[in-house]
């Protein structure tokens, strides 16, 4: 019987294509063929028609059997023959999904709904690219060629997901393609591959372009990361005919971090191509050279009220804090109180980066301004700055401020200082401030402070106040290896909330001592945290709130370098915070890039 079934759809089906098949239905074959690039013949013909008859033919819970079962035998060239009758039945079916074979407008053929819905659900994976595709390079190269231009897009968008230098030269072939997606998209999957001479076919596709070619250029220009490719890209910065690609170019440079392009990026500062990554380069490149230059477009921006200029008076304050050198105190210190709310803002910052003890002064009475942004931004970079004559200042905002969000920053601040003056106008704080908010953070100051007066309004907070105040405490008691800090972070882990129970947990992994340890490890046994560390990555993806704690304990107990890297890249805030005192205390930097295909919190990777 099986016998019969595999051979009379056989039959059939080669009668059916000698006498059936008319030009047009076999040149809809073809088409096919070539979008997936398969040697396409009489056989492969007979081997498609046949699963169709099988549809026909064979009850369902049968064909699903021999489906199964037979797929060896339907496999050409690497691809599946079904997946050639799902786009052959995708394009043929009037209605995506009728039910009915048609050819010259005649039903001959009727396929049961079922499989019409699993044959456009897998077209539709196919061309979607969640189906991965395995051809060879070469083989999507020679597809580049292919008469329909929807074959050369999909061609392209599979080489793109690869990034093989290989393609290259084929890709700039593809730039002088009829079809202008199909240049679009060579043109990004160009920028995408990691070769140094993608920059210089770029640049002349840029040159010799449309206006369409240009944009598609420059937007690809902006996301290039090469880092082999630093003398182009400096070159490009040279070239006066390229210049509304000096931006682009030098973003690519900061990404890179190639530090010769300074004085290059200097002179384009007063060139056509001036751009705002200039400016933000300089500053991720971090020598000193570009402090004076950056001063100047600052004075030059403050005294013009332009859109523009107002733009580059933001990143210049920005970059000249990022570079951290005194010089530029003078210039910053009257934007204090002759910029809008947020240059006040934004200066304060700057200021607490310098770490310029001449504006202490100025930062204090920018605690009374009228601009919310600055008072709280000033508090911050006292902070910074840790002058003593900033304690009383701050204490007295703690103490008598109305703004909620500036006495949560003078807690903070106050925080930072950790010496024996800030510890009982904390310990007030804590014990009576109506906002839960500046509760809080007076409890994670207190535990910055390293005196033994803080273990117990921490404890009895911990006890008593709202949960986000005992998460809070529990963290802070970390800090402090009294037995009377462990016996209340040991009862916090039956709090009756969770979150509390794993931050009470987390600070008695820090602490020494069989017991903090046997309670640890007792709380523990309840979580696969091994498990939860080797599959952190679909965790974060899938974005489990539950098991945020146990993912920080993972990177605590069995995390690595780039564990960690992966929670600063994150986008969940606490992960993001952990991720970053991982890196600090085993001397990584702790501002990576994130990786290719690294996890976000709740959010499923895309097909390329």
């Amino acid at each position: 019987m099986k016998t019969l079934l595999l051979v009379m759809p056989l039959a059939i089906s080669l009668l059916w294509v000698i006498t059936a098949g008319t030009l047009s239905h076999l040149r809809l074959v073809e088409i096919v063929a070539e979008d997936l690039n398969v040697a396409f013949n009489i056989g492969a013909y007979i081997l498609t028609f046949a699963i169709c008859f099988y549809a026909w033919l064979v009850p369902v819970t049968f064909f699903l059997w021999i489906f199964e079962r037979q797929l060896s035998i339907l496999t050409i060239n690497g691809i599946i023959a079904a997946d050639l009758l799902v786009l052959v039945l995708f394009s043929i079916f009037p209605g995506e999904g009728a039910g009915f074979f048609r050819l010259n407008n005649r039903d001959i053929m009727l396929i049961p709904a079922v499989y019409t819905q699993f044959f456009i659900m897998k077209a539709g994976l196919i061309r979607e690219g969640r189906i991965p595709d395995t051809r060879p390079t070469a083989t999507l190269i020679q597809a580049l060629h292919a008469p329909d231009p929807e074959i050369r897009r999909n061609a392209i968008k599979s080489i793109s997901a690869r990034r093989d230098p290989a393609a290259v030269e084929a890709l700039t072939a593809t730039l002088r393609d009829e079809d202008f997606c199909v240049r679009g998209r060579a043109v990004e999957a160009l920028g995408r591959i990691n070769d140094r001479r993608v920059v210089t076919v770029l640049v002349d596709a840029w040159k010799h372009g449309d206006g369409t070619m240009k944009s598609s250029v420059e937007g690809a220009l902006l996301h290039i990361e090469i880092p082999g490719a630093a003398d182009e890209l400096i070159n490009l910065l040279h070239d006066k005919e390229a210049h509304r690609l000096h931006g682009a170019a030098a973003k690519a440079l900061g990404d890179i971090g190639d530090r010769r392009a300074v004085e290059p990026l200097i002179r384009a500062l007063d060139g056509p191509g001036r751009d705002l990554h200039m400016v933000k380069t300089l500053a991720k490149l971090g020598n000193p050279r570009a402090v004076e230059p950056l001063l100047g477009l600052l004075r030059k921006s403050r005294s013009n009220e332009t859109f523009d200029a107002n733009n580059y008076l933001n990143e210049s304050i920005e970059a000249l804090g990022d570079l951290k050198d005194r010089r530029a105190t003078g210039d910053l210190v009257p934007l204090l109180k002759k910029g809008n709310w947020y240059v006040k803002g934004i200066t304060a910052r700057a200021l607490g980066k310098i770490g310029d003890t001449g504006a202490v002064e100025p930062l204090i009475d920018g605690l009374c301004d009228k601009e919310e942004n600055l008072r709280k931004n000033a508090a911050i970079a006292l902070a910074e700055i840790r002058d003593d004559r900033a304690i009383a200042p701050l204490v007295t905002v703690l103490n008598k401020s109305d703004d909620t969000s500036l006495r949560e920053a003078a807690a903070w601040a106050l925080g930072k200082f950790g010496n024996q003056r800030v510890i009982a106008p904390l310990v007030a704080t804590l014990k009576s401030d109506k906002s839960i908010d500046v509760r809080r953070q007076a409890a994670y100051a207190l535990g910055k402070c390293n005196s033994s007066e803080a273990i117990a309004p921490l404890v009895e907070s911990l006890k008593r106040d709202g949960r986000d105040v005992r998460m809070a405490s529990a963290h802070s008691l970390g800090a402090f290896h009294q037995s009377s800090a462990i016996e209340s972070l040991i009862a916090a882990q039956s709090d009756r909330d969770s979150s509390v129970q794993w931050e009470a947990t987390l600070s008695l992994d820090r602490l020494p001592g069989n017991e903090a340890a046997a309670a640890v490890e007792n709380f523990a046994r309840r979580f696969d945290i091994a498990g939860i560390a080797k599959n952190y990555e679909k965790i974060i993806r899938k974005g489990d709130v539950r098991k945020k704690y146990p993912l920080i304990f993972a990177l605590s107990r069995y995390g690595n370098e780039q564990m960690a890297k992966d929670f600063v890249t994150s986008g969940h805030g606490l992960l993001e915070d952990t991720g970053r005192k991982w890196l600090k205390s085993h001397g990584f930097p702790q501002d990576p890039s994130p990786r290719p295909g690294a996890p976000e919190w709740d959010k499923q990777p895309e097909p390329d």
